[in-house]
């Protein structure tokens, strides 16, 4: 008697077949960053380029977010004033100081 039924489970393993896995899920796709943030992200980036000394970089680096976030350039004064002054371009400085102060005083 064991063994019809030891066939009987052997048939019925047989024709269940291999299991079926669950369909791989997509993994959600990031939101894309605003112009705003993306520029807040370049921007944490000079200190670091100022340190190791690539004041060129940090200068580019900060025109191109002041021209992604024009409403934030603010930010970027004070480390363009201080890329400027280590490079070597004072007159540039001078004149991004005296903008400063024009826009204090307003």
């Amino acid at each position: 008697m064991r063994t019809p039924a030891i066939a009987a489970l052997f048939a019925l393993a047989a024709c269940g077949g291999a299991p079926i896995a669950p369909a791989p899920r997509a993994a959600p796709t990031p939101q894309p960053l605003g112009a705003c943030e993306l520029a807040a992200a370049s921007r944490a980036r000079v200190p670091a380029l100022l340190a190791d000394g690539n004041l060129d970089r940090a200068l580019r680096v900060l025109d191109l977010a002041d021209r992604r976030c024009p409403s934030s350039a603010t930010a970027s004064i004070e480390p363009r004033l201080l890329a400027l002054a280590a490079i070597g371009r004072d007159d540039e400085a001078l004149a991004l100081a005296v903008r400063v102060d024009a826009m204090a005083d307003a």
